[in-house]
């Protein structure tokens, strides 16, 4: 793929607004793509968030923020980072999930 927006479009986790003339729609993604890869990337994704702090700080954050109602939402944006870091790591860079967050704001939550 020429660039991670064309791999999450091709595993079906670009995002897309439905909505019409007559009522605002909100953002989901469009599961386009293979159901199997989206399975395999859930799961690698819980386990990601169980192991890196990096994750679990902004999983945590994101979810607060949200009042706790959107716990899958928030998987399914880290989904999306994660893919982003494999495609960087298929064009031949180390994975590194410092880079795939702002670790300055995460900091308060992490403790090391």
């Amino acid at each position: 793929y020429p660039n991670a927006g064309s791999l999450l479009k091709a595993a079906g986790l670009n995002l897309k607004e439905r909505s019409s003339g007559q009522h605002q729609g909100r953002l989901g993604i469009t599961k386009r793509g293979s159901s199997r890869v989206r399975q395999f990337l859930f799961l690698a994704t819980l386990r990601w968030i169980k192991q890196d702090r990096w994750a679990h700080a902004w999983h945590q954050l994101k979810v607060t923020r949200d009042g706790g109602k959107s716990k899958l939402k928030s998987v399914v944006a880290l989904m999306r980072k994660l893919l982003r870091g494999l495609w960087w790591v298929a064009q031949g860079k180390a994975f590194d999930s410092a880079k795939l967050f702002d670790t300055r704001r995460l900091r308060s939550v992490v403790s090391t």
